[in-house]
């Protein structure tokens, strides 16, 4: 990780947030899932349903993430 604080701030923040742009559309085209995202009547997308698709191969979603599967 580029960044390695709590808290983002200044130019930190744009790293963070693009980042951030990245692994959410990169989630959306592989996994076909939407996460930190308000559905309309419904609260989050941050579901059970969400969670189940997102650990089903822990490996791509590690890759996606740019976070260690372990």
């Amino acid at each position: 990780m580029d960044v390695k604080t709590y808290q983002a701030r200044d130019l930190n923040k744009n790293i963070v947030a693009s980042r951030k742009k990245k692994a959410i559309e990169r989630l959306r085209q592989e996994l076909g899932i939407s996460v930190d995202q308000p559905k309309p009547g419904y609260g989050s997308t941050n579901s059970r349903n969400t969670a189940r698709i997102f650990f089903r191969d822990p490996l791509l979603t590690s890759a996606i993430t740019e976070l260690n599967e372990s």
